[in-house]
């Protein structure tokens, strides 16, 4: 019981996060679910944030620069099989170790303000990347951000938020062709959904009065922790 309150804080958690920064769900709580329960990574975590880019749409869908998002799934469609054969073939330990090194790699991505030109191959390699990452661990957000950091905040957003939902339609499909969306994982996410919304509700009331730069210095911080100490964890076994 203490196992499944923390699973669904830690939703509620990261859809604030996300809410507020734009990224997060993934980030904040991917290293802590791989500690408590890695048996419902990727899929519960990728079903708890499939409501979170539908809410931004419904307000900003005009904003969506489809040729970007275009670009972007081309690379996430062949990356997302590639994941998937990942994730039918590591195991528990090594999935844990995934989890710890993409927190990590995404952590250092957002920290150092790594500028990438916004072209069709960049975006289609941050496509990759993130469906390979999305697809294994539930943490893709970071490289489609990087790419669009410098577009107009609604355009970035909602060409995001397109970009997530097709990408976790494409992933759930994928992870439930190896039986991967069924018994605990598929519990775990539904159970996690109402956490993620409420969560997201919550951020909508809240991000106005964050200040940006701290509060994404202390969800890093906190991330990084929990994956390094994940990662300690899986390799002595």
């Amino acid at each position: 019981m203490e196992v499944v309150a923390a699973v669904l804080a830690l939703a509620f958690i990261g859809a604030v996060v996300q809410g507020v920064l734009g990224f997060g769900l993934g980030v904040v709580a991917a290293p802590f679910v791989a500690w408590l329960a890695p048996e419902v990574l990727p899929a519960a975590l990728v079903l708890a944030s499939l409501p979170l880019p539908l809410l931004t749409l419904g307000g900003e869908w005009r904003a969506t620069d489809w040729r970007a998002l275009g670009w972007a799934l081309v690379g996430r469609l062949p990356a997302t099989l590639v994941g998937v054969f990942i994730v039918a073939v590591v195991p528990v330990a090594g999935l844990q170790i995934l989890v710890a090194a993409s927190v990590l790699l995404m952590v250092g991505l957002t920290l150092f303000r790594v500028e990438v030109p916004r072209t069709g191959v960049t975006l289609a390699g941050a496509g990759v990347l993130s469906g390979i990452t999305g697809t294994t661990t539930g943490i893709g957000g970071p490289p489609i951000a990087i790419v669009l950091r410098n577009d107009e905040p609604a355009v970035a957003r909602a060409t995001m938020a397109a970009y997530f939902m097709i990408g976790s339609l494409l992933t759930l499909g994928a992870l439930a062709s190896v039986g991967r969306v069924s018994g605990v994982p598929l519990a775990a996410g539904l159970a996690m959904l109402p956490a993620s919304v409420l969560g997201f509700v919550v951020a909508l009331g809240v991000r106005r009065h964050v200040t940006g730069a701290r509060f994404r210095g202390a969800v890093l911080a906190v991330s990084s922790i929990a994956a390094v100490a994940l990662l300690v964890r899986a390799l002595s076994g």
